[in-house]
């Protein structure tokens, strides 16, 4: 099953929103790195990753390195790249 990248944008700030204030995640852009610019902390991530692996049935463990900028749109081009494998 293919991803629509913009699906998967809206399920990451989906579990943004269960976590954080609504005008945050508004202010939010899809650019934006989770850590570095969004202040977001290392559970909130592997959350946004754990709920794309499991709506999408993609394995994403390799991609998964907290070290390593990642913003909302490079997890959603890596889950739909995922999903076309």
């Amino acid at each position: 099953m293919k991803a629509n990248i913009e699906e998967v944008k809206q399920t990451i700030r989906g579990v943004l929103l269960e976590l954080m204030e609504e005008d945050a995640v508004a202010k939010i852009s899809d650019s934006d790195f989770f850590a570095e610019e969004m202040g977001i902390g290392s559970m909130t991530i592997v959350q946004i990753f754990v709920t794309c692996q499991e709506k999408y049935n993609v394995d994403l463990s390799n991609e998964m390195q907290l070290t390593e900028p990642m913003s909302i749109q490079t997890l959603a081009e890596t889950v739909v790249n995922k999903t076309e494998q």
